[in-house]
């Protein structure tokens, strides 16, 4: 019989304390697992998709509130602002392009942005398919939002009100589509473009079920709908670095306006989260210490209890090297197969959690592939198992038949 048939054989004859030990590996591999796709899943958002936009201004509120509701769309915004604010914040010196942008409604919870044709420049976004929308109603789609909801050009479709889906539909108000963008990498990607003419003709024109006409009726400020003199946030792009310090010392003061640096917030929700993550890290680690700590244990005890197993195997002529190597495989089943497994079982829960999210915010995290992280905490528990078995290896490697055999 061969090492790795001897070393299963022993593995299924102590199956209970083996599983025990293996459900220890796979938790603390799984704790640190889950620790770095957090970390991964922070640095693809920062990379990929807050792309050209340096500060989002809207109303009053929660900084970081702003910045995921402008950058990134993962949030509702605060309020609505005046939309002359666009214009006198794009006639700074120091900002290159000041985009109004109007949110409140959505298709199956991917999000419809009003916006004007400065958008598609700041984005550097062009169509792959048909055009840019120029009238009321008219829609472009991001990459995403497309391929996901399905739309080709000329398709129409309704919008719902509120953000994430499942509201009041506009079903008096449907979009057709003219374009489809191509992919930017950003969150661009994850919406549907009109101009912000058609948000205020789809509000406008919605019936609220009391008999009135509303269109000429004016509206309280509102994150949900926005006014035709008002818009819900403004996309900045700065001239220069410097000007992404010193814009927000103007904006600020400023009566019911609030800027926000999206890179910075980003950071800054980081290192909130840091202290947990590095705790979770830190816990997995000891998890699978102590697991591997009970593996060297549990091979030493063996070994005196496999005294006689090895004195049979001598006398049919195993070597030293297959009496070491049962030990080795062991541990090695059990720390790389106890890693492989909480490495699956951690990107199982984050598919899981995302997949929990609305649409269009799933798909802002892309897909949790594997990387040399993974890599390297499998083989990381491999080697740890293979030094916490060598000790007992080395010493079934060098027990002789008369000691197996207890006659000293």
């Amino acid at each position: 019989m061969t090492a790795p048939r001897l070393a299963l054989a022993y593995l299924a004859a102590r199956w209970g304390t083996a599983l025990i030990q293996f459900c220890v590996v796979v938790i603390g591999a799984a704790m640190v697992m889950l620790a770095v796709l957090g970390a991964r899943a922070v640095d693809g958002l920062v990379a990929r998709q807050i792309g050209p936009v340096d500060l989002v201004v809207g109303a009053d509120g929660s900084p970081l509130q702003i910045a995921l509701a402008g950058a990134l769309h993962l949030d509702a915004p605060p309020g609505n602002v005046k939309l002359a604010e666009a214009g006198r914040l794009a006639g700074l010196p120091a900002v290159r392009r000041a985009v109004p942008v109007s949110l409140g409604d959505s298709v199956d919870g991917w999000r419809i942005l009003g916006a004007p044709a400065d958008l598609y420049a700041l984005y550097k976004a062009t169509p792959a398919t048909g055009r840019l929308p120029t009238d009321s109603m008219e829609a472009v789609a991001g990459a995403a939002a497309a391929q996901a909801l399905g739309l080709e050009v000329g398709a129409t479709f309704t919008g719902s009100h509120g953000l994430d889906g499942g509201g009041e539909a506009h079903g008096d108000a449907p979009y057709r589509l003219v374009g489809v963008l191509a992919p930017t990498g950003t969150a661009l990607d994850r919406t549907i473009i009109t101009p912000l003419e058609s948000v205020w003709d789809v509000h406008g024109a919605h019936d609220h079920g009391d008999g009135h006409d509303h269109a000429e009726e004016p509206k309280e400020p509102s994150s949900g709908e926005p006014g035709r003199d008002e818009t819900t946030l403004i996309l900045i792009q700065t001239r220069s670095p410097i000007a992404q310090v010193t814009l927000p010392r103007l904006i600020d003061p400023l009566p019911g306006l609030q800027s926000a640096n999206p890179k910075l917030e980003i950071a800054r929700l980081e290192r909130l989260a840091r202290p947990a993550v590095e705790g979770a890290r830190a816990l997995g680690l000891v998890l699978a210490a102590l697991a591997l700590l009970g593996l060297a244990a549990a091979l030493a005890a063996g070994l005196q209890a496999r005294r006689a197993d090895f004195a049979l195997l001598r006398t049919l002529g195993a070597g030293p090297t297959t009496l070491g190597a049962i030990g080795l495989i062991e541990a090695g089943v059990i720390g790389v197969g106890g890693a492989a497994a909480g490495v699956g079982l951690a990107h199982l829960a984050t598919s899981g959690v995302i997949a929990a999210l609305p649409p269009a915010e799933a798909a802002a995290f892309g897909g949790m592939t594997g990387g040399p992280a993974e890599v390297m905490i499998i083989l990381g528990a491999g080697l740890a198992a293979l030094i916490a078995a060598a000790p007992t290896a080395l010493a079934a490697a060098r027990a002789d038949l008369d000691d197996a055999l207890g006659r000293r």
